[in-house]
């Protein structure tokens, strides 16, 4: 039962880390497409785009990471902040832009941190593993 759970939970994560940046481009291009001919409404599928594109370079400038665990969660955490802010995209579209930004930033590493975390997990299970039998 332990087994069919993790195998589970992997490939959820597998799931994610490829499909992740396609969601919000979705919702921020209908949102778009909703609202046909107020070019306000294009500012945050470009946000999104452009903050998911620079938070690869950004997390590149800091060179190795130590705990992309740390990295992970803090980027998750974005995203659902940023997800919660375009929950009140209805009051202030400042919540739209803030939003996009937060999400663009939060799942811009997921995949690379995702497939490191996964190799690290794969190295460490079958290095002991493999030495103690």
């Amino acid at each position: 039962m332990n087994s069919v759970i993790k195998t589970i939970a992997a490939s959820l994560g597998e799931a994610l880390a490829e499909g992740a940046v396609i969601i919000p481009n979705i919702i921020f291009a209908g949102l778009l497409y909703q609202h046909y001919g107020q070019y306000h409404f294009l500012l945050p599928f470009v946000l999104l785009y452009a903050f998911e594109k620079a938070g690869v370079f950004a997390i590149q400038g800091f060179g190795e990471l130590k705990n992309p665990y740390k990295v992970l969660r803090c980027s998750l955490l974005l995203t659902i902040l940023g997800t919660c802010l375009c929950f009140f995209g209805d009051l202030s579209f400042l919540f739209w832009e803030l939003g996009a930004v937060l999400v663009g930033l939060g799942l811009a590493n997921y995949k690379a941190l995702f497939k490191t975390i996964k190799s690290m997990l794969k190295e460490k299970m079958n290095g002991p593993i493999k030495e103690q039998w």
